[in-house]
Parts: structure tokens; C-alpha cells; sequence
């Protein structure tokens, strides 16, 4: 069910409330910045809502963004089927409304889901998606095609992900993508799987990407969220509007009538 933490302008939220409701996808908002001109968007990974994603739009909301989340096509009951092309419309149809509605934006795309951001970024090249954050990138995508599908079937998840789509080469694309771009990497089990730290050096040497590395991520253990948030929040503090935390709380308070 969609949640809202204080009042804002109808139209600053159109780009993404009706597209949300007309797909079917479990999401949610946090808008405690009235007028702004910006907005994060928080994508889980190929298997559905993930627990992160709202506390870590809870995070951003408390530094200041607005922020929302979102599942992907044929995920939590979505109409359409986790695949490039349904997964791709949706993102793009989504970036799109949001420069209609003269917004800045940017991703923070979880494990797969930067795989559709960056096949929209290449299909619609958008000027107002000024930068993109990866978490787990999945550099290893072919050799998780065996424990992946089971887990998409047990998540309830309806996909078509032919060999084509495990045959992507997610470093190539990283490295094409012209906006400023943070690697979020750690050392625990998950993300070595998804990708070992010297694959994502090297990526870093290779592009314009900035790595943001802790030894432990956040997919099983959400105390470490904060570190990363902490580490999210400057490096969209460098690209995206923001506004300070005096008239952040002063805002809360207006709302609560305190």
C-alpha cells in the first residue's frame, strides 16, 4: 500500500503515482520536501519488494530527498513479466513522466535491477537522470542463472529471461554510462557471488565510477544500512537538489501541527 510522510503537492507526485497504480507494483513515497525539484528512486532486485528499500527511502527522506521505491513488472502480483523488455518499458516510462514533470532524478538500482536502468538509460539517453547508484552489481550474471531460477519461482515471480539475458555483459554497459556513477561493493558472501572486489577495481579504473566499499551489505543484515545511506546521501548530495536538515525538520513539524 502506498505511504506518503507528509502532504505535498498533487502534482509533484503524478509522474509516478498513476504509472505505479495502472502496473500493479507494491511501492511507496517519502516526500518531505515540498516543491523540490528531485527525486530518488529505490529498486530491490530480480526477486521482488526487498526489506531495504523502504527504510532506505527513510533514510534519504531523513537527509533531506524525496524518495520513492517501487517492484519491477511480474514481481508481488505486477502485471507483465520480469523480462528486459517489460522491465525496460516500465523504467522508462517511469523516467520519462518524471522529466515531464521537470524533475531531476537518479536510481539507486539493487543487485539486477541496474540492468534495466542502464538498458533505459541507453534506450532514451534521459538528461534528467543525473547519476545512478549499484548495489551488488552483478558482474557474475551467467554463473547465477542456476541458483537464481529456483529462487525467482519459490519469490512467485513470472519471468522470461532467455539465454540472451544471462549472456549480458553488465561491466560493458557500466562502463558506457556517461553520468556520474557509485559502485556499492562489500566483501560478505552474497556480493562476492554477484561479483569479487577485484572485478569491481577494475570496473572503477575503467569508467567514472566512485567505490563505496564496507565488509558487510545490507541484503541480510539491515544495521548495515545506515553506513551505506551515509555514503548514498553525500554522493547524491553532489548532483541532485537537496535541502538542509533545520528546514527538513522544520517542515516535519509544520506537518504534525507540533
Amino acid at each position: 500500500m502506498p505511504i506518503a510522510t507528509a502532504q505535498t503537492p498533487v502534482q509533484q507526485a503524478t509522474p509516478w503515482r498513476r504509472l505505479f497504480q495502472e502496473a500493479g507494483v507494491a511501492w511507496g513515497e517519502v516526500l518531505p520536501t515540498p516543491g523540490s525539484k528531485s527525486v530518488v528512486v529505490v529498486l530491490g532486485n530480480a526477486y521482488g519488494l526487498m526489506p531495504y528499500q523502504e527504510p532506505l527511502a527513510r533514510l534519504l527522506g531523513a537527509a533531506g530527498f524525496n524518495a520513492v521505491w517501487t517492484s519491477l513488472p511480474g514481481q508481488a502480483g505486477a502485471k507483465g513479466e520480469f523480462c528486459v523488455a517489460d522491465v525496460v518499458d516500465f523504467l522508462s516510462d517511469l523516467t520519462e513522466g518524471i522529466g515531464r514533470g521537470q524533475m531531476q532524478m537518479a536510481y539507486i538500482a539493487h543487485c539486477a535491477s541496474s540492468i534495466g536502468v542502464l538498458k533505459c538509460w541507453e534506450q532514451i539517453h534521459p538528461a534528467h537522470l543525473r547519476c545512478l547508484v549499484a548495489y551488488g552489481p552483478l558482474l557474475n550474471l551467467a554463473r547465477r542463472r542456476a541458483s537464481a531460477t529456483p529462487r525467482l519461482i519459490q519469490a512467485g515471480v513470472r519471468f522470461d529471461l532467455p539465454d540472451d539475458v544471462w549472456g549480458l555483459d553488465l561491466a560493458a554497459m557500466l562502463e558506457r554510462f556517461s553520468r556520474p556513477l557509485l559502485l556499492a561493493h562489500s566483501a560478505d558472501r552474497t556480493n562476492r557471488l554477484r561479483a569479487n572486489r577485484r572485478q569491481i577495481e577494475n570496473l572503477v579504473q575503467v569508467s567514472a565510477a566512485t567505490l563505496l566499499f564496507n565488509p558487510e551489505g545490507y541484503d541480510d543484515n539491515l544495521t548495515r544500512l545506515p553506513h551505506f545511506a551515509e555514503g548514498y546521501v553525500k554522493f547524491l548530495r553532489s548532483h541532485l537538489n537537496s535541502v538542509c536538515a533545520s528546514d527538513l525538520l522544520g517542515y516535519e513539524r509544520s506537518c504534525d501541527g507540533s
